[in-house]
C-alpha cells in the first residue's frame, strides 16, 4: 500500500511541476484579465494533452489504492 500512495504523490508532484514548466513557456496561461488570482487558465492543445495524460495515470494509480473509486475517464 505504501509503495500505492507513494506512486500516487510522486505522479501529483509530476502534475504540479507540467503546471509550472507549462505556465513558464505559456502554453499555459492566466485569463483572469488582470486579475491574476482568477482561476480560469487558457491551454494549448499541446498543454492539455500533456495535463490530461498525468490525470490519466494518477486516475490509475488510485485505482490501484481504491479499486472500487468512482472515477471517469472522458475523451
Amino acid at each position: 500500500m505504501k509503495d500505492k500512495v507513494s506512486k500516487l504523490y510522486e505522479l501529483v508532484v509530476k502534475l504540479r511541476d507540467a503546471f509550472a514548466e507549462l505556465s513558464r513557456t505559456k502554453e499555459i496561461e492566466n485569463c483572469g484579465y488582470g486579475d491574476e488570482e482568477s482561476p480560469l487558465y487558457m491551454l494549448s492543445d499541446n498543454a492539455c494533452q500533456k495535463m490530461d495524460a498525468i490525470r490519466h495515470d494518477i486516475f490509475k494509480a488510485i485505482r490501484k489504492v481504491k479499486p472500487d473509486a468512482n472515477l471517469t475517464f472522458s475523451k
